[in-house]
């Protein structure tokens, strides 16, 4: 993995939650994901940005909590494709891919502060760009795939959902795995290879 900073994708002014609902926040549809998706019970509904932005992520970050609040964890948008005409509505610009690599369709993710993606690993590389906010991730490299207990193919999943608090007692191998951790700041990417684990 490597984080790049300084590209021309984020030559423009930063932008703002507010910019972002003002100039897309009824065009681009987004699929939300809730419920206690730690542990594999996870809803999801798909919305405009906007109505996101008002139900969730808004009273989140006010009061820790959003409208319909059924557990500790935030709803985010998760997984949701996007064309580049949609990275021109956000008022973004379109991440270009590295000569000779093949990466998915670029996805928006967004989510209030406390969002979490459980332990994974893709099967292809990834190019994370952080446009606005903050993104901690730790990382752990195809050697240490054995103490992680995953499970099914692309992404495969550990059944260590959440590093921060493993289960010992039924997974006592994780404390063998070693990780790295970073934290992306607005106007950063990271190259992040294939098939490693990622807790976000």
């Amino acid at each position: 993995p490597i984080v790049i900073i300084g590209s021309p994708l984020f030559s423009d002014r930063p932008r703002t939650l507010d910019d972002i609902v003002r100039r897309a926040g009824g065009k681009i549809h987004v699929y939300v994901r809730g419920g206690d998706y730690l542990n594999g019970h996870r809803q999801q509904e798909r919305m405009v940005l906007s109505e996101y932005v008002e139900r969730y992520v808004r009273p989140w970050e006010r009061d820790g909590r959003d409208v319909g609040d059924t557990g500790s964890l935030p709803r985010y948008a998760g997984n949701t494709p996007l064309a580049s005409e949609d990275f021109e509505a956000l008022g973004f610009r379109y991440p270009e891919c590295f000569e000779g690599k093949i990466f998915d369709t670029p996805r928006l993710w967004f989510g209030p502060r406390g969002s979490l993606t459980p332990l994974h690993y893709d099967s292809r590389d990834n190019l994370i760009c952080q446009y606005i906010g903050t993104k901690h991730l730790t990382l752990y490299p195809p050697s240490q795939i054995r103490w992680l207990y995953t499970r099914g193919f692309a992404p495969a999943w550990s059944r260590v959902v959440d590093p921060r608090r493993p289960n010992l007692d039924k997974f006592p191998l994780f404390t063998r795995a070693r990780a790295v951790e970073v934290t992306l700041t607005e106007g950063e990417m990271l190259y992040l290879p294939a098939r490693w684990s990622h807790f976000v």
